[in-house]
């Protein structure tokens, strides 16, 4: 998934903010952090966050 990444052995959600809405939201990008390390389970998780972070 694009917006799924292992950063340092642990698995999260990153979105960049883009750069007409930094000055809105206060943040260049949105992470949400604690995905868990089995593939079917964290793919559900981080769909569920991404439509949570585009609505």
């Amino acid at each position: 998934m694009k917006y799924v990444q292992n950063i340092r052995g642990k698995w999260c959600v990153r979105m960049v903010v883009p750069s007409e809405l930094v000055e809105i939201i206060g943040k260049t990008e949105l992470r949400e952090d604690g995905l868990p390390p089995e593939t079917r389970a964290r793919e559900r998780q981080a769909h569920a966050v991404i439509n949570r972070s585009f609505a």
